[in-house]
């Protein structure tokens, strides 16, 4: 009697996993072509979703364009370099995806802060936040509005 009720849960475990295997793909799936076709609408193109601003020390106005992913750190290959001893090389990710505008801590010390209070590892941005790596603070500008 034991041994039948345990074949019995062994082989409702076993279909109960391959379904979920099953889920795990189609979700996996869907995702990745949500985010290919995003790449696919904008490929070959620059596409320039917005600005980070911020004064200069002499009053003038700074603009760093963002493309649909801006590196922000005080490495060479950035998008977005700021020259502060404080920051990290890569700092920081602004992405554009269907769902929003989101920023992606990627320093291993000081997050960024968004408006005035520390930013989690991913946080979504709307148009006019201050953003402050470091010493310096930058105004988002965003050329798309998206639903928050």
């Amino acid at each position: 009697m034991e041994d039948t009720l345990y074949q019995f849960i062994a082989g409702i475990m076993r279909y109960v996993f391959i379904l979920l295997i099953w889920l795990i793909l189609i979700v996996t799936a869907r995702s990745a072509w949500k985010e290919y076709r995003l790449q696919r609408r904008y490929m070959g193109k620059r596409v320039v979703i917005g600005y980070l601003e911020r004064r200069g020390p002499d009053g003038t106005l700074e603009r760093y364009p963002l493309g649909m992913d801006a590196l922000i750190g005080s490495g060479r290959g950035c998008d977005v370099r700021i020259r502060d001893e404080g920051l990290e090389r890569r700092q920081a990710q602004i992405s554009c995806r269907d769902d929003g505008v989101f920023l992606l801590d990627l320093s291993k010390g000081d997050p960024p802060e968004i408006n005035g209070v520390g930013a989690p590892e991913r946080v979504q941005l709307l148009n006019g936040d201050q953003i402050r790596f470091g010493e310096v603070t930058f105004r988002l500008r965003l050329e798309v509005e998206r639903d928050a």
